[in-house]
């Protein structure tokens, strides 16, 4: 876990715990790698928003993104939605690329998905690719730990 993200939660008095494992990037590396139900894991997908901003879409890595949901969340045009790179991550907040995590770092806009709340607990990211953070889904709404938007596909 970066330092910026334990020192976020701790000032707040977030609960957590961190998982160590072996470097995952994908949720299929994590079901295939990792002791979690795949059910309770987080993925979080990052954005270019400006020059000196990410954004930050956290969604339950079995959901499929809806990028001009996502658009509309960050209050930006389909058109302006690009991924972040690695360099944009690790410049702006410090995390690396597969390992981001949805918490409002400097530099950081969060919007999470309201599917993410039916969660009891979340597996997310912690910065980098070697841990994995578990915390209560409610702590986002209880801390408000970013905004809440419907950011998948939905079927039909």
């Amino acid at each position: 876990m970066i330092p910026e993200i334990h020192d976020y939660l701790a000032r707040r008095g977030i609960p957590f715990e961190v998982h160590h494992h072996q470097p995952v990037s994908t949720f299929e590396e994590a079901k295939r790698l990792l002791p979690f139900p795949p059910e309770s894991l987080v993925k979080s997908l990052a954005f270019r928003l400006s020059s000196n901003a990410v954004g930050i879409a956290a969604l339950r890595a079995v959901d499929r993104a809806d990028y001009r949901r996502i658009s509309d969340a960050f209050g930006i045009r389909r058109s302006d939605l690009h991924a972040a790179d690695a360099e944009d991550l690790r410049q702006i907040v410090g995390m690396e690329a597969g390992g981001v995590a949805p918490i409002p770092l400097p530099g950081a806009v969060v919007v999470i998905d309201r599917k993410v709340e039916s969660l009891p607990i979340v597996i997310c990211g912690t910065g980098i690719r070697t841990s994995s953070l578990e915390i209560a889904s409610s702590v986002f709404r209880v801390f408000n730990i970013g905004t809440f938007a419907d950011l998948r596909k939905v079927s039909g």
